[in-house]
């Protein structure tokens, strides 16, 4: 129960932010994650973009109204619903970039620079994006590490500050 805290919550709780109300509804979502540290994680990831006691408790409805049960045989499925209420969470424009993941094999390593190459390529990320004096490959990282901070993509620096990453599986 303490991976989520430690995952996500330190600014949080640094800040005094995170409450007692909160607190218990955290500790209702872990359990409602039976164990499966996947589910802990995204789930984790989703509520630290949430900063209020009332987007929390929209959260912990949207969980609590799927059903969730202990049988390790449908562990795969649970994952998925924390999955599936990450990505209705996620802005509109990065929900493209993260469905682009699904062209690659589960856990293969992509090469971020390439990834935000192809994401330009294919029209996911365009002009419109951008922010004041961002280019285009500004954008594309920023995407990148929106999904990386929600926890829906893992990044790994590997030699020489290479970037590569990997969608949860």
């Amino acid at each position: 129960m303490d991976l989520i805290v430690k995952l996500n919550y330190a600014s949080l709780i640094n800040s005094g932010a995170l409450d007692t109300n909160m607190e218990a509804i955290r500790r209702k979502m872990v359990k409602l994650c039976a164990g499966l540290p996947l589910a802990i994680i995204v789930l984790g990831g989703l509520l630290a973009t949430k900063h209020t006691l009332r987007e929390w408790e929209v959260v912990c409805q949207n969980v609590r109204s799927h059903k969730w049960n202990d049988d390790p045989i449908q562990h795969d499925n649970e994952v998925s619903k924390v999955l599936a209420l990450s990505y209705h969470d996620l802005p509109y424009q990065l929900k493209p970039c993260f469905l682009y993941f699904g062209h690659f094999p589960e856990d293969y390593e992509i090469d971020a620079e390439r990834l935000y190459h192809l994401w330009i390529a294919y029209g996911i990320i365009v002009d419109d994006d951008r922010v004041g004096d961002e280019t285009i490959l500004d954008v594309a990282k920023r995407y990148l590490g929106a999904l990386a901070q929600r926890c829906m993509v893992q990044v790994q620096v590997k030699e020489y500050t290479k970037n590569q990453l990997l969608p949860h599986s």
